[in-house]
This record gives structure tokens, sequence and C-alpha cells, in this order.
């Protein structure tokens, strides 16, 4: 299971309407694109500081190993080395680059990859509805299944703080919740 923070743009916010693209959720961990197609995935994902950063670290490797203070198969290994570095970074910068854009943290969601964590993410909104271990299951399979996970964020008995928290543009109550769990 991966974790998974969501962002929510705050110059598109609306309640309840998902459909405009406005919210956005962010792997945490190692990005496997990000290790063998840095540039591409950088330009994809219009992190322009990150790339003029990589590009400039990647210029320096290159004139120090030209100037010849070090072998060229030390700056071989000095590159790979930047690119798992930044592989292990890359969703991190992602998230920082988009809270610089006016995005702001709303909630967190875990999943074996995207498509469900967006599904168990926005399965918080609806009540009580059990949450799909995949997202072929949370299409087709019914809410009587064995299969299906509960949500642990919709439990019945919600404190006032606790709606607030997990309500899309809600704000967040200092005592709700410290770090990933809340206190109850």
């Amino acid at each position: 299971m991966a974790f998974f923070e969501a962002l929510q743009n705050t110059h598109k916010a609306h309640n309840g309407d998902f459909s405009n693209g406005n919210i956005v959720l962010v792997k945490d961990g190692f990005c496997w694109p990000a290790l063998f197609f840095t540039p591409f995935w950088l330009i994809f994902r219009g992190m322009w500081l990150i790339l003029t950063l990589y590009v400039g670290f990647s210029l320096i490797f290159w004139a120090v190993e030209n100037a010849g203070y070090i072998s060229s198969s030390a700056a071989f290994w000095a590159q790979i080395g930047m690119s798992i570095l930044f592989a292990f970074e890359a969703n991190f910068l992602r998230k920082w680059t988009l809270q610089r854009g006016h995005y702001r943290h709303i909630g967190v969601s875990l999943g074996r990859n995207l498509q469900e964590a967006e599904v168990n993410f926005f399965a918080q909104f609806v009540g009580d509805a059990p949450l799909a271990t995949n997202y072929v299951e949370a299409v087709i399979v019914p809410a009587s299944s064995s299969e299906m996970v509960i949500n642990p964020v919709s439990v019945a008995q919600k404190t006032e703080i606790q709606k607030s928290h997990w309500k899309i543009g809600g704000k967040r109550k200092a005592d709700s919740v410290v770090g990933m769990f809340s206190d109850d």
C-alpha cells in the first residue's frame, strides 16, 4: 500500500465540485519515472525551478570532469548518485512545487495505485461508504462484499472537529489530527 497526499488548489476550490481538477494526489516515496526520465518527468510536471537546478548540477559535474579535477568514471557515478537521490525526493519536490503554486494539504489516502487511492480518498466524503481494495471492485462489487475495507475515517461517532477536518475546504483544527493519525 502506498501513501498519497491530497492537495487542493485554493484558487479553484469549490464545495463538493471535484470535476475541475482542483485536487491532486501525490504518492509519497520513490518515483521510477523520475529516475529514468528525469528531465522529461520534470517538464511534464511543470517543475521549471527544479529542472533548472537539475540541469545546473549536471553542468557542474560536466565542467568539473572536463577541467580534469575528477575522472570521468567518478563524474559518471556522481551523476548516477544524483539521479537516485532525486528519484527518492521527486514526489516531495512535486508537493513543494504544488504548494508554491497555491495548493494546500487537505487529506491523505492509502492505495496500491493512484486509482485506488482516489476511490478511497473521495469515499471519505460519502459517509459510511465502504472502500474498495482496487478500482475495478469500486465500480462493480456491491457494498456487502467481504472484500471491501471499512473506511477508518468514517466512524459513526465523529466529533465536530473531525468533521471539519475531513471536509473539503474545511479548516484544520489544532487538536483534530497530530501527524497522520487522529488522537482518538
